[in-house]
């Protein structure tokens, strides 16, 4: 009698062979000599793994030529998950400041998944962006699983980054915010702000400064420079204007650049006051009339103080 080994299921890369799987044993019989085992086998019906089964025919041999034979089972099945692994640029997915959309979806990366019994390929899920203040984030998860309805463990990948907002000036002046006399002389100017990062970093200012007047312009006595910049609160401004013009106005930007380089400015002017608005030059008047007069006057008291009215507590210059 032949004893068949029992039927198996082996794991999908499990060796399927004899020495794995088992051997015949043959009992009894007339024969007095020994039995020979061998064994032929054919595929089987393929299932969710994709393997084909075996069955394995054991035959045995006496010396008498005597034969009896057995069919053992063999089936591949599939108890082990996938497993996913997820790359991206960077590696820990901080972006830092403002990346473009290109950089986002690098650090969000892509994945790929083993599978004992085959190939299987994880599908991405991105979750929304999730703001907070002036951090973005944002969260891709893969999940698969294998043929045989095992699910992989998700993984996923935290895109992290700042967006830039402009900072915020506030309380811009200047003082002196009106020159006079006009006499082509440097003077100093104070320009005082309050600036502040929305997103809490750092932030750097600049000044620059136009004019409505061009540096050298007709009856202002061709002086330059106009104005030098000393450092983000101090500058110089020339006290000229062109003598047939109304006035010169001098504008002073400031420039607030924060952390991730969005930038915001505002606006404050100083003015070279043409000092007689009133009456125009040529008119005729009466003898002994009275006559009024309107403008900026550097001798009289109070005259030339700031349009705006405001007081200016001002930063000392830079040594």
């Amino acid at each position: 009698m032949i004893h068949c080994p029992p039927d198996v299921e082996l794991e999908c890369g499990d060796s399927s062979d004899s020495s794995n799987t088992g051997t015949a044993t043959a009992s009894g019989g007339t024969c007095s000599g020994g039995v020979a085992f061998n064994h032929t086998d054919a595929a089987a019906a393929a299932n969710c793994t994709g393997h084909a089964g075996i069955d394995r025919t054991w035959t045995a041999t006496d010396d008498c030529g005597n034969t009896v034979s057995c069919t053992q089972h063999i089936t591949f099945v599939d108890h082990t998950a996938p497993t996913i692994q997820a790359t991206g640029t960077p590696a820990d997915g901080v972006l830092g400041c403002s990346p473009t959309a290109a950089e986002i979806e690098a650090a969000l990366g892509t994945a790929t998944a083993d599978d004992s019994c085959g190939t299987v390929t994880p599908s991405p899920t991105d979750d929304n962006v999730a703001s907070n203040g002036c951090s973005r984030s944002q969260t891709r998860t893969w999940n698969v699983s294998d043929a045989c309805g095992n699910p992989a463990t998700a993984v996923s990948r935290t895109a992290t980054w700042t967006v830039g907002q402009g900072p915020s000036i506030t309380g811009v002046s200047a003082s002196p915010a009106t020159l006079w006399p006009p006499n082509h002389t440097m003077r100093d100017i104070c320009v005082d702000y309050t600036v502040a990062d929305n997103c809490g970093g750092t932030v750097t200012t600049t000044l620059s400064v136009t004019s409505n007047e061009p540096t050298n312009n007709t009856g202002d006595g061709d002086t330059s420079p106009d104005w030098v910049v000393v450092d983000p609160h101090h500058l110089k401004l020339r006290a000229e204007r062109a003598g047939t013009g109304s006035g010169r106005v001098y504008t002073i930007t400031v420039t607030a650049t924060g952390a991730c380089g969005s930038a915001s400015s505002e606006s404050v002017s100083v003015v070279v006051e043409h000092n007689i608005t009133s009456p125009v030059s040529g008119n005729a008047f009466k003898v002994n009339s009275t006559v009024n007069f309107a403008g900026t006057f550097g001798d009289v008291p109070g005259a030339a103080t700031p349009r705006s009215g405001r007081s200016t507590t001002c930063r000392p210059a830079a040594p």
